[in-house]
């Protein structure tokens, strides 16, 4: 059942006192609720201005304020409430996520018309403790079914967010979506394109963690994926990832065309590398079509994997990061570099390491045996750990040594980084762990030692 703190009871009751009016929760905390699991984001509502939730809540502190949307967001201690007074919201009908007005209401109904899912317009009375169900939404919640309040192709076209919504519930809440819904999600896919690039970036951020949340609905992630290209919202947001659809491949090592492989990569993932696996191999249609075969293709899916980061809304690190993996995946992936060549991509790779192994490991596992064991993968992984184990610096900041000692030296300038990296890399590529006195020793030869770097 629903879960409610007592100042939040507390408040109910001097609303209640104050103005004769009721103070409900709503939304997805009721949804969730009701299916016995908790969520700390909680939305209140009720008949009344936001200015009564000031005059009530005097010893909540108020940390966020829109009269426009007649919002307040209020905490107090590790409590946070979003209120929304009863409302009207009016759209340009072109699929942007904000209405250009809003109207006060004092009728439930009317307010729960404005929501995008019947099963997030149930509202619980929090004095009576009760479910007010203006629209349905409790028997479709017992149903796992998702409804709009009122027709579907107007709630998609007022907000297209509410396709990535829709995506969100149904696979990581394991719900059906009925006829109605998912066909005017396809009709509506093009109204994805009216929604700021900072919100689909959250969404799928979302979608790629979501067998984490909600149900926890094992590849639900993948379902997601799956769904959003099915109502045609992915080839909107993602169309380098749904060109790759029947693109072929060498069958003598793959049995699913390019897009169904990474798609597989994807379900087979570890959480820190979906959006790299996902979209590791996007630079091979181009690279197919012009040239009958791969070559190049992991530099350019990096860059095209963020002009998608990019245009979505995350990150500059975000982004760095995805790059750095795509671009590095298909490393001695024939095993057969020098043990030292690897050493030395495993040192001047280290903040990626352990996640590309994991991005090489996925990949093999979406393809055909026997080359699904991610030999190079395993190669690189038994290099790190012998490094690891033989505590060998694989950072400058692992050296035994500082940018003071090389100035006591006469080091100067540029030549303190680059003295510092060739100690590095020697060692690395050793496979030796130079104590103070051997690096120092190393760094009274200049020329060679600066020289060492551009020798590898």
């Amino acid at each position: 059942m629903i879960k409610v703190s007592e100042n939040l009871k507390i408040l109910a009751e001097k609303i209640f006192k104050n103005c004769n009016k009721k103070l409900y929760i709503v939304g997805g905390a009721v949804r969730d609720g009701l299916e016995g699991r908790e969520t700390e984001d909680i939305d209140i509502t009720g008949a009344f201005s936001e200015r009564v939730i000031k005059e009530c809540a005097c010893d909540f502190k108020i940390t966020a304020e829109s009269p426009k949307f007649r919002t307040i967001s209020v905490s107090k201690g590790k409590e946070k409430y979003e209120f929304t007074s009863f409302r009207t919201d009016s759209y340009d009908m072109s699929g942007k996520h904000r209405p250009y007005d809003t109207a006060f209401t004092e009728d439930i109904e009317t307010d729960a018309l404005r929501r995008d899912f019947t099963v997030n317009a149930i509202y619980y009375d929090i004095l009576e403790n009760k479910i007010e169900n203006p629209v349905g939404g409790a028997e479709d919640l017992k149903n796992k079914i998702l409804k709009t309040p009122k027709n579907a192709m107007q709630t998609f076209s007022e907000d297209g967010l509410r396709l990535l919504r829709l995506i969100r519930f149904k696979e990581g809440l394991n719900y059906k979506a009925s006829e109605e819904v998912i066909l005017s999600a396809k009709k509506c896919a093009f109204k994805i394109k009216e929604i700021a690039k900072e919100r689909i970036g959250q969404e799928l951020k979302y979608l790629i963690n979501l067998d984490k949340m909600y149900a926890k609905i094992p590849f639900a992630h993948y379902s997601a994926i799956r769904f959003a290209d099915e109502i045609g919202v992915l080839s909107y947001i993602m169309p380098e990832l749904t060109d790759c659809k029947g693109i072929g491949q060498n069958k003598n090592f793959h049995c699913f065309d390019v897009y169904e492989h990474s798609l597989y990569a994807f379900k087979y993932s570890d959480i820190d590398v979906r959006l790299p696996a996902l979209l590791h191999d996007i630079g091979k249609p181009d690279r197919i079509k012009k040239y009958f075969k791969c070559t190049g293709h992991a530099q350019l899916g990096a860059q095209l994997a963020d002009g998608i980061l990019k245009r979505t809304g995350f990150s500059s690190n975000e982004r760095k990061e995805v790059y750095e993996l795509i671009s590095c995946h298909e490393f001695d992936i024939k095993c057969s570099e020098k043990v030292e060549n690897v050493r030395m991509f495993i040192c001047r790779h280290s903040g990626i390491i352990e996640k590309l192994i994991k991005l090489m490991e996925c990949d093999a596992a979406a393809k055909k045996e026997p080359y699904n064991n991610a030999l190079g993968a395993k190669r690189i992984k038994e290099q790190y750990e012998i490094m690891r184990e033989q505590k060998i610096p694989i950072t400058v900041r692992e050296l035994p040594i500082n940018g003071e000692d090389l100035l006591n030296l006469g080091y100067k300038g540029t030549e303190i980084k680059k003295a510092l990296n060739s100690v590095l890399y020697k060692g690395v590529f050793m496979l030796k762990r130079y104590t103070k006195k051997e690096c120092l020793k190393l760094l009274e030869n200049k020329d060679e030692l600066l020289t060492f770097d551009f020798l590898l």
